[in-house]
């Protein structure tokens, strides 16, 4: 199963800024995704196209299946 932790911070309007980190293998604890995101504030590296993080929100992560239910092929001519 494909999973992304997305990291959610928010800037100085409380817009809120994602950053997602696809494929993850191993599920971090809540304290080292904290303290990463803590991190990342710190070394204020962040620079979306809109808004600069100013605060740590929250983090989730995103589980997704994908199961084909058909793929077109097509006539041979």
């Amino acid at each position: 199963m494909n999973q992304t932790l997305e990291l959610i911070f928010t800037d100085h309007t409380n817009k809120q800024i994602k950053l997602s980190l696809p494929n993850i293998i191993t599920v971090p604890s809540e304290t080292v995704v904290r303290d990463n995101m803590k991190a990342l504030l710190d070394l204020d590296i962040l620079r979306p196209t809109s808004g600069i993080p100013s605060r740590i929100h929250s983090a989730q992560l995103i589980s997704k299946t994908t199961q084909t239910i058909f793929t077109y092929q097509p006539a041979h001519a």
